[in-house]
């Protein structure tokens, strides 16, 4: 979904970083996960990590565009009627499978097994380091 937010924002001008609303999302989605039995700490640092991720790849797309002084984008999907209500539904599906597979995920024993069925993610192709953050909360 990165691409799609930085193409809105790009069009916009808008900053890539919006700190108020991530601390309001983080400590939401921290509180939902604790209802659903994953602690909110742990589950706070992995949706941190998830929107590090995600700003990672849209300054990374940024700077491709400006280097080669791209346009507007006129396809680019609405931030708030589009892209956000499919990022929401993606989260609770995320937050759902987080605390289905907490066993696991909270196992120390099986800290390999959970970093090795994360690979390949199709995201690599997007940013290999915008990958390496979203899924480095599963390995601590």
């Amino acid at each position: 979904m990165a691409p799609d937010v930085a193409q809105f924002k790009w069009n916009h001008h808008l900053p890539i970083e919006d700190l108020p609303r991530e601390a309001e999302v983080i400590a939401a989605l921290g509180r939902q996960a604790s209802a659903l039995g994953v602690p909110q700490p742990w589950a706070e640092a992995f949706f941190r990590a998830q929107i590090e991720a995600s700003k990672t790849a849209q300054n990374e797309l940024f700077q491709g565009w400006d280097v080669f002084k791209r346009g507007q984008f006129p396809d680019a999907p609405d931030l708030v009627t589009v892209t956000r209500p499919k990022l929401d539904r993606l989260t609770d599906q995320l937050l759902h499978a987080l605390a289905e597979n907490w066993p696991v995920l909270s196992d120390p024993t099986r800290r390999e097994d959970v970093l090795r069925a994360m690979h390949p993610m199709q995201a690599e192709d997007l940013s290999a380091k915008a990958v390496t953050q979203a899924i480095a909360p599963l390995g601590r």
